[in-house]
Formats: structure tokens, C-alpha cells, sequence
């Protein structure tokens, strides 16, 4: 197989249309940030489209690196769901971060972007994803889940670290 680096705009999007997005963002995870940020930007000028779901993937998989807890111990052998880890999004994120997120992360966890062997996990965390949603959507529901979640910084995405800053401004 040619080299991701060596390919030209045509042969990158033809890789992007007839792969699962699942299989692609794993390979595209072991490269160095700058190569891929190089062919996102590159194909983003006229396919952003065709390469939506591997750009969100991508950042979304690459924050999921970071050493945020997705369940947070509440008290003793309990613990809860970091329904805002599970998005992305900062403890602070206004209405709209929380919506665009879960609109995102939907968008690139449907089955048909993995491969039938990774399938499952994709829906599991699809399931993770539209719970931590519904704990967060409505003001109500969101200080509901706030009373339950310690107000720890680290515990939760910094602003700057958004990985949704970052597929929004290669989208956009």
C-alpha cells in the first residue's frame, strides 16, 4: 500500500470514501499529528463532507487519549458516568458545546462507519454518548447530574483541550 504521505488529494479522498471511518482513524492515530492535520486541511478545502465523520473521529479518539476519567467514585464502590468527559466538553460548556458535540460525536458513531469487527464497541460508546446527552441537555437535567458530580478541575476537559474547537474550525 502507498504511503498516506505520498498520496496525492484524488487517491487520499478515494482512501477516505471506500474505507470504514472506524479502520482509517486507527491508522490515521498512529501518524504524527502534523501529517494528518496536513490531509484534513488538504481535503477540507473541497470535501469537508466526505471526510466529516474521520475529522471528528480523529479528534474525538485523539482527546480520549488524555487522562480524563470517564466515571467519576461518588462514594464507596459507587460511581457515576462523566457524562461531560464522555462529550468532550468542559464543565462550563454552554448549551449549544453540549449540543453540538452530542450532533457531532452521533454523526461519527453510527454503525456504518465501522468495520462489522468494530461495530459493537462503536455502539457501545454511541450508548455512552447519547446517555451522557440526556443527563446534559436540559438546565434542569444538567444541575441534577452537577449535584452528583464532584467540582474537581482536573476531573474534567479543560477549554482548551476541546476537541471540539478543533473539528469545528477545520468544518467550518
Amino acid at each position: 500500500m502507498k504511503r498516506l504521505e505520498s498520496m496525492g488529494e484524488n487517491e487520499l479522498l478515494k482512501l477516505f470514501l471506500e474505507s470504514y471511518t472506524g479502520d482509517l482513524v486507527s491508522v490515521l492515530l498512529d501518524l504524527k499529528r502534523s501529517l494528518v492535520k496536513h490531509i484534513f486541511s488538504g481535503l477540507a478545502r473541497e470535501h469537508k463532507r466526505a471526510i466529516a465523520e474521520a475529522v471528528i473521529l480523529y479528534h474525538y479518539k485523539d482527546y480520549l487519549t488524555n487522562p480524563v476519567p470517564m466515571k467519576i467514585g461518588i462514594s464507596a464502590g459507587i460511581s457515576i458516568p462523566n457524562y461531560y468527559a464522555i462529550l468532550g466538553v468542559s464543565r462550563d460548556a454552554v448549551e449549544g458545546d453540549i449540543k453540538a458535540a452530542h450532533r457531532l460525536l452521533a454523526k461519527a458513531h453510527e454503525p456504518e462507519v465501522f468495520s462489522p469487527a468494530m461495530r459493537k464497541s462503536g455502539e457501545e460508546r454511541l450508548n455512552e454518548i447519547n446517555e451522557a446527552y440526556q443527563s446534559l441537555k436540559t438546565p434542569e437535567k444538567r444541575a441534577k447530574a452537577d449535584k452528583l458530580l464532584p467540582n474537581i478541575a482536573y476531573l474534567y476537559p479543560r477549554r482548551d483541550q476541546s476537541w471540539l474547537d478543533a473539528v469545528q474550525q477545520l468544518l467550518e
